[in-house]
């Protein structure tokens, strides 16, 4: 699969074989927000990051606030 995808990402709590192949080891393990740091470093190198989170912000309430 990582040679089919364009960036290869792994959780820090990941096996040291895929470390090895992966192109980014994330800071969070598997289940601790690893999915959420590789979408957002994606976001960012598109510049597309800012642009998402002032979005989030025009249509949430204060009671939905994360």
């Amino acid at each position: 699969a990582f040679s089919a995808a364009g960036i290869s990402f792994t959780p820090a709590d990941g096996s040291e074989d895929v470390k090895f192949m992966a192109n980014y080891v994330l800071h969070c393990n598997g289940g601790r927000g690893a999915v959420r740091e590789a979408i957002e470093m994606i976001f960012k190198s598109q510049e597309k990051w800012l642009q998402i989170v002032e979005g989030y912000k025009q249509i949430t309430t204060i009671g939905d606030k994360q």
